[in-house]
């Protein structure tokens, strides 16, 4: 049985960096019970994800609950902060993949070749992740009619170990250093708008 798109996630942040210890534990945890169920972690989820609010505000479980949980090998025990974060970061990662262009895609939203887009892939002009051999460019660098403005500019100054999902963080949330008015905007925001891309590109790059 292939992997769901959530574990597909976490392969590609466990591939992309040093991975901690509450990570690598979630990914394997996630990896037996897609082999013991014999379904995806996706369809799993639809089925917990009522309960997870009463997991969250650590409400008991009863005994018949917990026998339950423990016959199919799980733990009651809510996760700790960080494998919840960890968990949280693969479900982003899995939208961002899911929502993403592809190259031809890219090429005709921009009106030219895949060669083109290829070529900007190599000069890190345009930005992607690979997932089963294809480039995946995330849709943050673009606009419903083309490219992001001034995103040639910005792309390059993003160091090549740090996340996607991390880079579109950055983009949508607002930023202390950059204001319209007297408003304070994200650097997506900034850019819509002609703002400088040269001090999009400074704050991407530290």
């Amino acid at each position: 049985m292939s992997h769901s798109p959530v574990l597909d996630a976490l392969d590609e942040l466990a591939r992309s960096g040093p991975t901690d210890p509450a990570t690598a534990r979630l990914l394997e945890r996630l990896r037996r019970v897609e082999e013991a169920s014999g379904q995806s972690i996706d369809s799993f989820l639809d089925t917990v994800q009522p309960l997870l609010p009463a997991v969250e505000q650590a409400q008991p479980l009863s005994a018949a609950q917990r026998r339950a949980l423990a016959s199919v090998g799980a733990d009651p025990t809510p996760a700790p902060p960080g494998l919840r974060a960890s968990f949280s970061t693969a479900l982003g990662y899995e939208r961002l993949v899911k929502d993403a262009l592809s190259t031809r895609e890219a090429a005709e939203l921009l009106g030219v070749g895949d060669s083109r887009i290829r070529q900007r892939l190599r000069a890190r002009t345009l930005l992607s992740t690979v997932v089963r051999g294809s480039h995946r460019l995330p849709r943050f660098q673009f606009t419903d009619t083309g490219e992001l403005p001034g995103w040639a500019q910005v792309a390059p100054r993003v160091p090549v170990d740090r996340p996607l999902i991390a880079v579109e963080g950055f983009l949508t949330h607002p930023h202390v250093d950059l204001a319209l008015g007297d408003r304070q905007v994200s650097p997506l925001e900034w850019l819509q708008a002609g703002g400088d891309p040269g001090v999009v590109a400074d704050l991407a790059g530290e």
